[in-house]
């Protein structure tokens, strides 16, 4: 059991998604400009796990944020080089991050894929790495470990020691099965073509996955009991920015309706970390429960969404421009529009991921979250 302060803040949380906060929760969506923020170079923190929990540990007591969507775990480079690279290539210099677009998977194969997922992702493992020694998977599963121990100890250390919350741990996400062949299988060019030219079995494999692993991660994620984190589950979207409504209702919401009554009915809390934007689906989310979800926007104007849906805690709004080149005082200026307009049901957070040195400026971030802990609703 942890302290009655870290209980406080969970429980912070938990009373914005019912709208029944008394303060803000102040929720760090910092994922790498942390790093950019420290004495350490992107690949000390990367490659060196003591310096990165050094880091985030100083990150922390510096901003002294309610609870986090990252703590040092976001890249995994180290296996990644092991296994000879991979999607995510790092400029060391400047501390980018280079998306490259590889589909493993054919639209011939998605009838195959359909009949054995677990299978298909052995030989989609071996196309990806065609070169791979035995030695490089023993480092690559070494550095696996090791990333997956820090990523325990350093969750484990912000509950016992700072008495904070993770907002998510990895175990906890959850998608609908269209993410993972918009992001990786197929790519998001793929994936659009093959949603005219391939439906039937796109739609298949589909659903196939999501019988054999998505389900069983869902009800995986809701049987947690011992946790240091707040949301039972983690729904990161973004495969509908491809998406029309149409496609939408076909490939997408089935699940995602799943995930989110699922959740609901079992009393449990979704954590919605829109990428892009949502807007054109909003309609969809108007029977979620109140108090069973929070949505994160990135790119959606956060005051017309919370007319649009008025029974869902939103959290976001602190434009990452205006991090980055505002002034203290235009900072604050935000959060008091921010706080003052949405009051209730409302959580304190950066729009988009801090990943890049001109994300933010540390003066920014200092005023804004002084400001947001002295607040009373």
């Amino acid at each position: 059991m942890y302290s009655q302060e870290f209980q406080d803040k969970v429980q912070l949380f938990l009373d914005a998604a019912r709208f029944e906060n008394k303060t803000v929760p102040n929720l760090s969506n910092d994922y790498t400009w942390k790093i950019s923020d420290s004495k350490y170079s992107y690949k000390e923190a990367y490659f060196d796990s003591k310096k990165m929990k050094k880091l985030v540990c100083e990150n922390h007591e510096r901003y002294n944020y309610d609870a986090y969507l990252d703590l040092g775990t976001r890249n995994h480079f180290p296996q990644m080089q092991a296994l000879g690279g991979g999607s995510y290539v790092l400029n060391e210099a400047t501390g980018g991050i280079n998306v490259t677009d590889q589909p493993t998977l054919q639209p011939e194969e998605y009838g195959e894929f359909a009949q054995n997922p677990m299978a298909w992702f052995n030989i989609l493992f071996q196309r990806k790495f065609p070169d791979l020694k035995t030695e490089d998977f023993v480092k690559a599963t070494m550095a696996f470990l090791q990333g997956s121990g820090y990523a325990k100890d350093i969750a484990e250390l912000f509950a016992a020691k700072y008495s904070r919350p993770a907002m998510v741990t990895t175990s906890a996400s959850v998608q609908p099965a269209f993410e993972l062949f918009h992001s990786s299988l197929r790519g998001i060019a793929g994936v659009s073509t093959d949603m005219r030219r391939h439906k039937a079995a796109l739609l298949e494999a589909c659903q196939s996955y999501w019988n054999v692993m998505g389900r069983p991660a869902l009800q995986r994620a809701l049987s947690a009991r011992d946790k240091n984190y707040i949301a039972d589950v983690y729904f990161a979207i973004i495969g509908q920015a491809v998406l029309n409504r149409k496609q939408w209702e076909e490939f997408y919401w089935p699940q995602a309706k799943e995930i989110l009554e699922t959740t609901a009915a079992a009393g449990r809390l979704t954590f919605i970390y829109v990428e892009s934007n949502v807007d054109r689906f909003a309609d969809y989310f108007r029977d979620v429960p109140r108090g069973s979800a929070i949505m994160h926007l990135e790119l959606d104007d956060i005051f017309a969404m919370r007319q649009a849906l008025p029974d869902m805690p939103l959290a976001g709004g602190m434009n990452t421009e205006l991090l980055g080149a505002g002034t203290p005082e235009q900072c604050v200026e935000r959060a008091k529009e921010l706080i003052g307009t949405l009051g209730a049901g409302f959580v304190m957070s950066q729009n988009k991921m801090l990943s890049f040195k001109n994300d933010c400026r540390r003066e920014n971030q200092l005023a804004v979250n002084e400001y947001v802990r002295g607040v009373k609703l």
